[in-house]
């Protein structure tokens, strides 16, 4: 069997759910959680990282959160006989 120790699972686990419920409280959301981005620093704790695609729902001192959508367009592919405006507009 290959991979870790359950034990050792759980408390990366751990640390990645308190890193997100920090960013949390602070008002941002981490939208890459992926294995690439959790690294381990000298001590063994997981630390996150790459936050290109994180947002923050505070502006200005105004919370944006409850009910907020966030959108991230990274794979949108149209075909090259077709305009953004029937895409973004196809009543137009």
């Amino acid at each position: 069997m290959q991979g870790m120790e359950e034990q050792m699972a759980r408390f990366y686990v751990a640390s990645i759910v308190l890193a997100l419920e920090y960013l949390h409280e602070a008002g941002i959301v981490y939208r890459d959680l992926k294995p690439e981005n959790v690294l381990i620093d000298g001590s063994g704790y997981a630390k996150l990282g790459d936050f290109g695609f994180a947002k923050q729902l505070e502006v200005g001192g105004v919370w944006l959160g409850e009910g907020m959508v966030c959108v991230t367009l990274c794979c949108l592919m149209i075909a090259p006989t077709a305009s953004w405006e029937t895409v973004w507009l196809p009543n137009s």
